[in-house]
């Protein structure tokens, strides 16, 4: 009987360290990194070339744009999650563990500005929109590109039931931002033609 209260008490003892155990790990292992391993990040490009979202697999949605996007986030109430953020802004950027930092692209069909303060992000989405003011039929290559702010929100980050992070739409913050002398990628085709500047230059048939 004796020897069968040792064992007992000798087993109550282990069992009382090996869950102590498992609940520091717990506690001490940061929420923010549970699924990490698992995410797979895209470029900049990939994200801003179409104006439709791009999803966890890398694939195109078929039905929702940046603009539709944008809309259902000024609609909604404050508290909202909008876990599809991460199928507009890079990934990489939303899970960044620095305290303050700035992010920005312009892509072929839409622009994102990022400032990160804590876990709270403000975004600023534009779109760009290629057009002539005119009705005429231009056989050129130059053509005009129209900068819309679509949606400027803060969210904060946190995390689900399951450790996935999720982004919710918080109070505007203090801040308003613009978009100042924004910078695209052009191609120069005729690199060794006449160029502005140059005796018998002829913009006409300049391409």
């Amino acid at each position: 009987m004796i020897k069968a209260k040792k064992y007992l008490i000798s087993f109550l003892f282990v069992l009382i360290v090996t869950l102590g155990g498992i609940m520091t790990m717990n506690f001490t292992t940061s929420p923010f990194n549970v699924n990490a391993d698992a995410a797979i990040y895209y470029s900049e490009e990939k994200y801003t070339n179409s104006d439709y979202l791009l999803l966890d697999d890398g694939t195109e949605s078929l039905t929702k744009t940046i603009k539709d996007f944008s809309e259902e986030v000024k609609a909604s109430p404050t508290g909202i999650a909008f876990p599809e953020l991460s199928q507009v802004i890079p990934l990489e950027y939303l899970e960044s563990s620095e305290e303050e930092e700035v992010f920005q692209y312009n892509g072929k069909e839409y622009g994102f500005y990022v400032a990160k303060d804590g876990n709270y992000f403000d975004v600023l989405l534009i779109d760009f929109v290629y057009e002539f003011e005119d009705n005429q039929t231009h056989s050129n290559i130059e053509y005009k590109i129209r900068i819309k702010p679509i949606l400027q929100q803060t969210f904060l980050r946190g995390v689900d039931d399951n450790g996935n992070y999720i982004w919710t739409k918080s109070e505007l913050g203090n801040y308003t931002y613009y978009v100042a002398n924004p910078r695209f990628l052009s191609v120069i085709q005729n690199e060794n033609s006449l160029n502005y500047g140059d005796n018998g230059y002829n913009k006409i048939n300049d391409g």
